[in-house]
């Protein structure tokens, strides 16, 4: 499905085989080789000026930013609230449980931020490939850079796939009481990966003139019938309720922005 946008402005190892730190090491290099990146200007650069590898290929350093998105504040996130409270929760089902209850809705947030921008990340990737191409050989590294901005969506999978491992786990020694804690945990971290499905989704919106990323939380979506209001178009208003003609769209209320999105099957 296709959305066309109209707006509203307003105000590979399994996680369930490693301690939940032990991966941390190398993700964390990818991250920050990543945020790397974005941070390669001189210290006189502002965002308006180009960065270049050396070998003819420039990017603005205004691009290379709105590239990765909020990879940094995901990074510092986990390596200073998720990772410390993982590594007390280890050993304990209950306090596993609570830190993803209590962490849904910024898991939610952060990552759905972080998704919604992955579109217009990858235009940008797909426009400067030989820059990247040149920066990860100039670097030695082994992912180009699309490749290293994936980790951070990767990491919910090995959420998800390391409570479900403790939770059938115990299951099968008897430990019925942690296995109910451990699902109830999976819950919560699968619901933060369905609405980053649905931020990947919204993100592919067509001919959007709006940073989605910077519209706040999505707060409620689905489907709406709109009609077309004849003659209103002078005073700025295009759809309506009660108009003859009924048209299917999708409603997007961000805490800044209402929108109204055509849908058109590909």
């Amino acid at each position: 499905v296709r959305l066309v946008i109209s707006i509203y402005p307003g105000r590979s190892q399994s996680a369930a085989d490693t301690e939940p730190g032990q991966e941390a090491d190398q993700e964390e290099t990818n991250l920050r080789q990543c945020s790397s990146v974005s941070n390669t200007r001189s210290s006189h650069q502002e965002s308006c000026t180009g960065l270049n590898t050396g070998g003819g290929e420039t990017i603005w350093s205004s691009e290379v930013r709105c590239m990765v998105g909020n990879i940094e504040d995901i990074r510092d996130y986990h390596k200073k609230v998720m990772l410390p409270r993982m590594e007390k929760a280890v050993e304990n089902a209950e306090l596993m449980r609570i830190l993803f209850e209590t962490e849904q809705s910024r898991l939610s947030r952060k990552y759905g931020r972080y998704c919604i921008n992955n579109t217009r990340s990858s235009i940008i990737i797909d426009e400067n490939i030989k820059y990247f191409s040149l920066y990860q050989f100039n670097k030695g590294l082994m992912l180009r850079v699309d490749g290293m901005l994936i980790k951070p969506i990767q990491r919910l999978t090995r959420y998800h796939m390391f409570l479900s491992s403790l939770s059938k786990t115990c299951k099968e020694l008897g430990l019925t009481e942690a296995s109910h804690e451990y699902s109830a945990a999976l819950e919560s971290i699968l619901s933060a990966a369905n609405h980053t499905n649905t931020m990947m989704w919204v993100g592919k919106m067509e001919n959007c003139p709006l940073d989605l990323s910077g519209q706040g939380q999505l707060l409620k979506h689905g489907k709406v019938l709109t009609k077309c209001l004849a003659g209103s178009l002078k005073k700025g208003r295009r759809w309506s309720t009660r108009s003859p003609t009924p048209s299917p769209c999708y409603l997007f209320l961000f805490q800044q922005t209402l929108m109204v999105c055509r849908a058109s099957e590909n």
